[in-house]
């Protein structure tokens, strides 16, 4: 400011001299001088006046404490307060809500110059598995009952890094092995028309149990948000298994055939990588999920089927994190109703 000031200075006071001379005349007198109410000349003064109007703390409230005498409080300088003023009428009237709380828009206008320390809630995301190998066996030991073992191993997985927070920092925990997965299975067919088949498995992994595992919250009472983070802990390894009931057999070459089931699934978080096909139900109801289902299929002519699936009672095997701490939770019941055309 001072170098800048030195070159323009002058003509600047000019300016005013020229400007002032003028209102004189206009107003019917003579000009004579300038009254500046302090000692210096008219340059230093006007470079004195523009450092306070530029630097000088600005009114950024008022003190009620004392409500005889209610006086202005000074805060930030007057070109740092025009900033943020400039910024808070463009978010306002560019944001429908016109909320004036701080949120997300105002980092993407600033570019996220004001440092936050805070909490951040994040939804734990499984990767995909992108290559896998994977092998199975089966055995009969009569034409109604046979058993089956099998498994599944990811290959060339990327490396995967989680953060957790501890204290004012984060934990970081990477993995390469996202999959290392041990499964057996049975199925009896009782009689002509019902099926009962149970399947049971394992993610053998450092990153499975680490999705198995929870937030640490240390020095917490249950019902505030007054707590430290103590990191992350490792749960046990994480297991899954389905117990199923299915009786009759739709089939869309049998006019009037029909089918119905019953099953009870239990997938712990970490042991669940999506995309199984599973009748009815999205994903969100199944990782870390346990919950019954119940659905049943109709064959009303030839090449149409129509199926409803019904889920209840869906229920976080753990525990998941809220601003409060950890809590217990549970899903809403879900309903599917679909209909196929074979052509």
């Amino acid at each position: 400011m001072q170098k800048w000031y030195a070159e323009h200075g002058d003509a600047i006071c000019t300016s005013y001299q020229q400007k002032a001379e003028a209102q004189a005349v206009k107003n019917g007198g003579t000009f004579v001088g300038w009254d500046l109410n302090t000692e210096g000349s008219l340059k230093a003064t006007v470079y004195n006046a523009i450092i306070e109007s530029a630097y000088g703390e600005s009114s950024i409230g008022y003190d009620y404490s004392d409500l005889q005498h209610a006086k202005l409080i000074n805060g930030v300088p007057q070109v740092a307060k025009a900033y943020f003023d400039i910024i808070a009428k463009n978010i306002r009237v560019t944001q429908r809500q016109q909320n004036v709380l701080p949120r997300e828009e105002l980092g993407n206008v600033t570019g996220l110059c004001v440092k936050v320390t805070g909490i951040v809630l994040q939804k734990d995301t499984i990767p995909a598995i992108e290559r896998a190998a994977y092998i199975q066996a089966k055995h009969s030991f009569s034409p109604d009952f046979g058993v089956m073992a099998w498994y599944l191993r990811s290959t060339g997985d990327d490396n995967h890094s989680f953060a957790a927070a501890h204290g004012d920092v984060n934990d970081i925990a990477s993995f390469d092995q996202l999959a290392n997965v041990f499964g057996v299975g049975a199925k009896w067919n009782v009689g002509d028309k019902a099926t009962v088949s149970l399947d049971y498995g394992q993610n053998r992994t450092d990153f499975g149990r680490y999705m198995n595992g929870h937030t640490i919250y240390e020095n917490h009472e249950a019902g505030n948000s007054t707590f430290d983070f103590g990191g992350r802990a490792s749960g046990g390894t994480p297991h899954f298994w389905v117990a199923r009931v299915d009786i009759g057999k739709s089939d869309t070459d049998k006019p009037g055939s029909w089918n119905a089931f019953a099953d009870y699934k239990y997938f712990q978080h970490g042991s669940f990588f999506g995309g199984n096909g599973t009748e009815g139900v999205p994903d969100r109801y199944l990782d870390g999920i346990k919950s019954f289902t119940v659905g049943g299929g109709y064959v009303p002519a030839k090449d149409i089927l129509l199926e409803a699936f019904y889920t209840f009672d869906a229920k976080g095997i753990g525990k998941r994190d809220t601003l409060y701490g950890s809590e217990n939770f549970s899903l809403g019941d879900y309903t599917r109703i679909q209909a196929t055309f074979r052509f």
